[in-house]
């Protein structure tokens, strides 16, 4: 009984901390889709790294799932600079 207990405690902590990720990188983009439409695509992509480590840095629990954050948004960076490189190209 304890370890069913136990694994529903964890099952719901692991929920938590994926909608906080969700929320905070909801958080972030919106604030860099502002910031994009008003001073362009680096400054955008600043300001979505800058407030993403303030927001995991403010919830301590999340600080292990701030590297996935991180690779995601470099994975992100590069493909929309390949293909806004790509579509340069072709014009």
């Amino acid at each position: 009984m304890k370890d069913m207990e136990r694994d529903q405690r964890a099952n719901e902590q692991t929920v938590i901390a994926f909608l906080k990720v969700g929320g905070i990188a909801a958080i972030a983009g919106l604030i860099a889709l502002v910031v994009r439409v008003m001073f362009g695509d680096d400054v955008a992509w600043g300001v979505f790294w800058v407030v993403g480590v303030a927001l995991f840095l403010y919830d301590k629990a999340l600080r292990e799932m701030a590297w996935w954050f991180f690779k995601a948004a470099v994975i992100l960076f590069f493909a929309l600079k390949l293909i806004s490189w790509l579509i340069e190209a072709g014009n």
